[in-house]
């Protein structure tokens, strides 16, 4: 699962972030919990789908996919500053 950045889902959704701004412990759990189907091959930011924004936001502090995407991107550009 990758990005135009070729980021994992799992770096740009740490587990620290999902336990933050959700109610899973883990990312993985996350998104096997949810009804997308994400794909290697495919990029979270081409995730476009009613029912997993929905899902966003009964399981995070998110009004939609794209506002979490957008907080995971931020937060890993941070780290990477770090770096």
């Amino acid at each position: 699962m990758t990005s135009v950045w070729n980021v994992s889902v799992s770096d740009l959704f740490t587990d620290l972030f999902i336990q933050t701004h959700t109610n899973f412990d883990e990312t993985g759990l996350f998104f096997r919990e949810s009804p997308l189907t994400v794909e290697e091959d495919t990029g979270l930011e081409q995730t476009q789908n009613t029912a997993f924004d929905r899902y966003v936001v009964s399981h995070t502090g998110f009004d939609l996919w794209e506002s979490m995407l957008s907080a995971g991107v931020r937060q890993w550009v941070l780290r990477q500053d770090r770096d």
